[in-house]
């Protein structure tokens, strides 16, 4: 079946308002670490026979990197939560490169939850937005342990709870295969949607 806009409501989250979304990030001691940090002196850069643009010089390295985004006391319940195995803190660009991603949306709830795996990404401190990509394996998300998409590139808005491509994409899963181009998840609702250009096929 071909079409232009498909959508599916078979799974739901709790009705959480983005307006109340709260976060705390569980990396205190690293960023007092960052705080107190001072870029490498252009001389070193110079000693060492290289040049190297001071943005992009990291203040911090972690090994473990862990953000976790809740819902205000006294629930205190996480909404989501970003890991990665290294990553690379930007003071002035309240920036992140990390590595290895894994996001886990809902994480308490296995029926509604969704895991995204990655191998990069860039994590904005700031607006706690995050952009996630493949050079190699594909980027994939699973979908309430029914359905898993695939695809080169999803970014979170945190504002609008959502995570989104313009990218081709596949969702496969409860014999159905189904691509497309341009993906919409909404946090709130648990809902999902292919752009267009909606292939379906069905499997026995």
């Amino acid at each position: 079946m071909t079409g232009g806009h498909q959508r599916w409501d078979g799974w739901r989250t709790s009705a959480w308002c983005a307006a109340v979304l709260a976060g705390v990030l569980s990396l205190d001691a690293a960023l007092e670490r960052w705080d107190a940090a001072t870029l490498p002196p252009d001389a070193d850069a110079r000693q060492a026979g290289r040049t190297t643009s001071p943005s992009a010089i990291p203040d911090v390295e972690i090994s473990g990197f862990q953000f976790v985004r809740v819902l205000p006391k006294p629930e205190a319940k996480p909404l989501w939560i970003l890991t990665a195995s290294t990553a690379a803190l930007y003071e002035r660009r309240q920036e992140a490169d990390l590595q290895v991603i894994r996001a886990a949306f809902q994480p308490d709830e296995p029926s509604s939850r969704v895991v995204l795996i990655s191998e990069q990404g860039r994590f904005d401190l700031k607006g706690l937005n995050f952009e996630v990509s493949s050079q190699g394996e594909p980027v994939t998300m699973e979908l309430a342990e029914r359905y898993r998409l695939t695809t080169s590139r999803l970014t979170w808005n945190n504002a609008a709870a959502q995570l989104t491509s313009d990218r081709p994409v596949m969702i496969t899963g409860e014999g159905l295969t189904v691509s497309g181009v341009g993906f919409e998840w909404t946090q709130p609702t648990g809902t999902a949607a292919i752009a267009h250009d909606v292939r379906t096929v069905i499997t026995p």
